[in-house]
């Protein structure tokens, strides 16, 4: 249920900011911006919430088209995760599923993992966390010959405590 609400803040919070033309409350004197895709491709920023207690996470992703405007999303729950970074491999994956089954090939995937992207752009060819999921990414990856995954700083995608999108 807190991923659900999270979500729905999120939505609301974008379409109070983006569609109504508002101004974002300044929680923070750093400058937070969207850096959109190429035009005629899609931007997909996804995270995840791990949960130590109950080895699960929270898994989301929201896609937008190069002006901003919402195209997609969504969240699924995953058990049986050993860590947080695992969680983000899974939340890449599971976008990439989601794009691949909509017909969209043209997408930049960005994620707030660091380690995620040099280890899935082959900076660092393995990785014993990830294993079989490393292989499933690459394999979807391969499919999706136009798309590209980079990092973000965490700062520029969660403005509060509330999810909050800003992409």
């Amino acid at each position: 249920m807190e991923d659900i609400y999270r979500a729905s803040s999120a939505n609301e919070e974008w379409n109070s900011v983006y569609v109504s033309q508002k101004a974002p409350p300044v929680i923070n004197p750093k400058p937070i911006t969207w850096e959109p895709p190429p035009m005629g491709w899609l931007k997909c920023n996804f995270d995840c919430s791990f949960r130590k207690e109950s080895n699960s996470v929270g898994i989301g992703w929201i896609i937008r088209d190069a002006n901003g405007v919402f195209v997609y999303a969504g969240m699924a729950r995953v058990n049986n995760v050993l860590n947080a970074f695992q969680g983000e491999a899974l939340a890449f994956l599971y976008a990439m599923h989601q794009v691949w089954i909509r017909g969209w090939r043209q997408v930049w995937f960005e994620g707030d993992s660091m380690e995620l992207t040099c280890v899935v752009n082959q900076v660092v060819p393995r990785h014993a966390q990830l294993g079989n999921v490393l292989h499933d990414i690459r394999h979807w990856m391969s499919l999706l010959s136009e798309c590209s995954l980079g990092s973000v700083n965490r700062e520029r995608i969660w403005k509060n405590t509330r999810m909050s999108y800003v992409i």
